[in-house]
């Protein structure tokens, strides 16, 4: 019995049940399914509504093909929203324009690799279907009460990061940074050694190691010897998926994204004129740091990270508390995703991990 999933994606040799081995569901602010799911979803109501006689070849219905594959592959909590899906894209809830095109060869501006959905990691399968994704920092209380009575006891960083609209967590990233190392980053910024574990989230609950964040000690002063970080992919044996480097900048912040052989690939640049940088307040103009992410070969705009203040509350008792709203945009590579992604936590971790409470005894 023929099967729509195990039919080639547009613009792709690869087949739709491929595709979505490789991929976990995702839902949109609306309950809707996202992603490569939703694009099979949309894909096979518009080869029902093109094809009147589909029944011949397809008995079981397309949508129906990819809903059984859900099923079978344990996503059953989704199948209600797979079910909305087919019904929004059937009646016209959803646009299906744009149905196409799963993109198999995308690559960002200047990238050295191409990589196929089919060969994908979940991890990385999760960054192709996002255009966009928000980190957001959580806030340690710990951390806030001694940076109140003058002496700050650092710890661990941790983040969530989710899909655009805040809800949908896709990843969470932890410290791994022993105790003393933490402490000396407080002393020796520049120069202490952290790592980071980024956890992908399976959308039931489950987490699985995806992407590891290794920045080495080392002796870094002004323009010598600068901090680099090393971002490994551990859901593929802890490839090198490149490394990011803070060259040194008299007034401008500035990184540089490199790849496993340690070539430029992007940059990001932020400003150093900017009002939420001389004057961090969390409301209005004050309360956002801009970097734009163009190509390093080029200079062509192709994203951006965009670090906010979530709160006011937060911004009164742990100012060192961020969000970051990244916009892919030519960045389609989900490795090079995974870098962005990255570089909002060193970000994080270079410029906006002081909490100033502690500075001069406290409040």
């Amino acid at each position: 019995m023929a099967n729509f999933v195990d039919q080639p994606a547009p613009g792709s040799s690869n087949t739709w049940r491929n595709i979505l081995q490789a991929a976990e569901p995702g839902l949109d602010p609306s309950g809707f399914l996202t992603g490569p799911w939703g694009d099979a979803m949309r894909a096979a109501v518009a080869y029902e509504q093109q094809n009147p006689n589909w029944a011949q070849r397809f008995p079981d219905g397309p949508a129906g093909n990819v809903i059984n594959l859900l099923m079978e592959l344990g996503h059953e909590g989704f199948e209600e929203a797979a079910n909305r899906t087919e019904e929004a894209c059937k009646s016209g809830g959803l646009p299906m324009a744009g149905v196409a095109p799963m993109v198999m060869q995308a690559q960002v501006v200047g990238a050295p690799m191409q990589m196929q959905m089919g060969g994908m990691s979940p991890a990385l399968a999760c960054l192709a279907a996002h255009p966009r994704i928000e980190v957001k920092e959580k806030a340690s209380w710990i951390e806030a009460i001694t940076a109140a009575i003058g002496f700050e006891i650092e710890m661990a960083n941790k983040y969530k990061i989710y899909a655009e609209g805040g809800e949908n967590e896709l990843f969470y990233a932890v410290e791994q940074t022993d105790c003393c190392s933490r402490q000396c980053k407080q002393a020796c910024p520049d120069c202490a050694p952290w790592n980071v574990h980024i956890l992908h989230h399976d959308g039931m609950g489950g987490y699985a190691k995806a992407f590891h964040m290794e920045r080495p000690q080392t002796c870094t002063f002004c323009c010598f010897n600068r901090p680099i970080v090393d971002i490994h992919d551990s859901m593929a044996g802890e490839r090198k998926i490149g490394s990011i480097q803070d060259p040194f900048a008299f007034c401008d912040l500035t990184f540089t994204l490199r790849d496993p052989n340690g070539e430029p690939v992007l940059k990001a640049l932020g400003g150093c004129c900017q009002l939420g940088l001389l004057c961090p307040l969390p409301c209005g103009p004050c309360s956002k740091v801009n970097f734009d992410v163009v190509d390093a070969k080029t200079n062509e705009n192709v994203g951006s990270i965009q670090k906010r203040v979530p709160s006011c509350c937060k911004f009164l008792f742990a100012d060192d508390v961020d969000n970051y709203y990244i916009e892919f945009g030519k960045v389609q590579d989900p490795s090079w995703k995974a870098m962005m992604m990255a570089l909002s936590i060193f970000i994080d971790f270079r410029y906006f991990s002081d909490n100033k409470n502690d500075e001069g005894g406290g409040f």
